[in-house]
């Protein structure tokens, strides 16, 4: 198994499908050869330094940056996953969010964010969708979606997912200038 690695003040929060068979030999998220995950998060200013799989338990600390599935069960492929499960991870999830509040939830597929969200058309980029949790004006979760980022989704190729991890840091970028703006 893959525990999730969660923490309280997390900018984002990662949420894959379900960790694939190297993942969970490894113990490390993301670990597929042909996963663009690693590769496009480097490309981003959500971290100052190079980094792998291996470093997943240090980016909570220095970056704010957190991981979870919805389906802790590893396979080949999400479509080896059972409706039942997807319903349950989603079901703990929630709780997921509620408890650690992450500015952000970065779905790493398109059709999980639409079985959150119970909505048939999704288009990959932050979502209008806020989960208010105080009374502050930035209290709120916002909603990232963009494609699993496994080379098997050919509709998204790599470069098409490096801008929006891209436009994922700007978002972050610019909730962090107004909560210093609000707080200051």
């Amino acid at each position: 198994m893959l525990p999730a690695l969660l923490y309280s003040d997390l900018f984002v929060l990662f949420v894959g499908i379900n960790p694939d068979l190297d993942s969970s030999a490894s113990g490390h998220f993301y670990e597929g050869r042909s996963n663009h995950f690693w590769h496009c998060l480097n490309a981003t200013d959500l971290v100052s330094y190079r980094v792998s799989p291996k470093d997943d338990s240090k980016l909570p600390r220095d970056f704010g940056l957190g991981f979870t599935n919805i389906c802790r069960r590893p396979t080949r492929t999400a479509k080896e996953l059972h409706d039942n499960e997807i319903v349950e991870g989603l079901e703990v999830l929630k709780l997921k969010i509620e408890r650690y509040q992450p500015a952000f939830v970065c779905f790493l597929g398109i059709d999980m964010y639409k079985k959150y969200i119970k909505k048939r058309t999704i288009t990959p980029r932050l979502q209008k969708e806020k989960c208010r949790w105080g009374a502050r004006e930035h209290d709120v979760i916002r909603f990232f979606v963009m494609p699993s980022t496994s080379a098997r989704v050919v509709a998204f190729q790599r470069d098409d997912k490096v801008k929006l991890f891209q436009e994922l840091s700007k978002e972050v970028e610019l909730f962090r200038v107004a909560t210093y703006l609000l707080t200051s």
